[in-house]
């Protein structure tokens, strides 16, 4: 979390701040002592002449009379309510993510990796649904809501995620998956002759035998089938292991070796515990794409957790998720980060301002507008809204806090009823303190 280093720094900042505020009282010839009488009498303190610059004499006579000025006013506040406005309306446009091509040097050999990516990838990353425990693959009724063979339902795992291949402009999926349990029973169907044993020793007859041997003979007969494709529960098991080690090969181009050595989990008792359904997602070229094929993989899971009635649930893993994940939830973290900044802020003012309501309103709202225009300034040049971007956020607050203390500090005379301060004693004092702060910061960013 972001918050607490965050309102420690407000904290030792506004307490540095008050301490410059009674300093500042003193090199006006205002003692602190002083500044409570003005607040008894009514009476403004009055500051030494002379003891400051062209600046502060421009300020005092001429910029802060302008600035009050009735007219001027009215379009001071109508440009920055104006601006505030298209600030809101341009932060719901920014652009989520982080591009590959930014977060490497442009002299970077990946910069061409990416490019070429883009413009001749055809293809995009292996995408798998991975189904946990809970399903009993031996039971026929299970079988038909995950195969897509004759026979199984026609809303089933396979059949779903073959289904989004058709519509794959908005799914991101590429094509049918690869399913273990349907090249299983097709395996193991007697009709092709894949599953064999040696007739003697009962040990498995690989399909680089060849097909004419008479030392092997088939698996699985028609009376050990529960249904057209399903073995019965003790012959699934143990043959699967088979299927597991039998090589592909012109004899037999259903094992499993290749594609699904490591799809299945098994317990000690040889039951599954988990297996995963492989299958691609379209190109993906720009962080959009990867997102977007994030959050269809996610729905489609979600379908297909609802399709299984809650006994198993269904979740897609690909090696580009880890990456794009975040952006999946950092609009609700960067809300959640800064709104706490604004209530420790709104807190830390409300106690340290003399429990003064309207001083942390004030603060509080102005940190807000501050960083609701920084976001629009990002969107017009076009900055997305990734993690770097809501740490600078952060930043942001910090720094507009200090400016916005200024105007709290304003609000903070009229709350101390000296109503009668010259005008431009306020404004120039302010601008005195504000000189002082910044001239603070610039000294830590120099040692730095």
């Amino acid at each position: 979390m972001l918050v607490w280093p965050f309102s420690l720094t407000f904290c030792s900042r506004l307490l540095a701040l008050l301490l410059c505020f009674s300093w500042m009282l003193k090199g006006s010839g205002t003692s602190v002592l002083m500044f409570f009488v003005a607040f008894m009498t009514k009476k403004a303190p009055s500051a030494r002449e002379g003891a400051r610059g062209l600046l502060y004499s421009f300020i005092r006579d001429y910029y802060s009379y302008f600035l009050m000025n009735n007219v001027v006013r009215a379009v001071v506040m109508a440009i920055f309510v104006g601006g505030f406005a298209a600030s809101v309306v341009g932060m719901n446009h920014l652009h989520v993510g982080l591009n590959q091509e930014v977060s490497m040097p442009k002299d970077s050999y990946l910069q061409d990796y990416f490019k070429d990516q883009a413009d001749y990838g055809r293809t995009g990353p292996p995408v798998y649904f991975v189904v946990k425990d809970g399903i009993d693959y031996s039971d026929p009724e299970e079988q038909n809501r995950i195969c897509s063979l004759p026979g199984c339902n026609s809303d089933s795992l396979t059949a779903q995620l073959s289904a989004q291949a058709t519509i794959k402009h908005y799914s991101k999926i590429a094509s049918a998956p690869n399913s273990w349990l349907d090249d299983y029973l097709t395996w193991a169907s007697p009709s092709i002759n894949c599953c064999r044993i040696y007739e003697k020793s009962g040990d498995f007859c690989n399909s680089a035998v060849s097909m004419d041997s008479t030392d092997c003979e088939k698996c699985l007969n028609q009376s050990d089938l529960l249904t057209c494709f399903s073995p019965k529960p003790k012959k699934f098991y143990h043959f699967l292991h088979y299927f597991l080690k039998d090589n592909p090969s012109k004899n037999c181009s259903k094992g499993g070796h290749a594609a699904y050595a490591k799809a299945l989990d098994f317990r000690s008792n040889n039951s599954i515990t988990s297996s995963y359904f492989s299958t691609y997602h379209t190109a993906l070229a720009v962080d959009t794409d990867f997102i977007d094929a994030l959050k269809r993989a996610r729905e489609i899971s979600d379908n297909l957790t609802k399709t299984l009635n809650g006994s198993a649930e269904v979740f897609p893993y690909s090696l580009v998720y880890v990456y794009y994940e975040q952006y999946l939830t950092i609009v609700h973290e960067a809300a959640m980060n800064l709104g706490l900044c604004a209530a420790a802020i709104f807190v830390v003012t409300f106690l340290l301002m003399g429990f003064s309501l309207s001083c942390a309103i004030i603060v509080t709202m102005n940190v807000a507008m501050i960083v609701v225009d920084v976001m629009g300034v990002m969107y017009l040049w076009n900055i997305s809204f990734n993690a770097v971007s809501v740490v600078n956020l952060v930043m942001v607050v910090n720094i507009a806090m200090l400016m916005a203390v200024v105007v709290g500090i304003a609000d903070l005379y009229i709350e101390l009823r000296l109503l009668e301060f010259p005008l431009n004693f306020v404004l120039t004092q302010l601008v005195h303190l504000l000189s002082v702060v910044n001239q603070t910061e610039s000294q830590e960013l120099d040692m730095r």
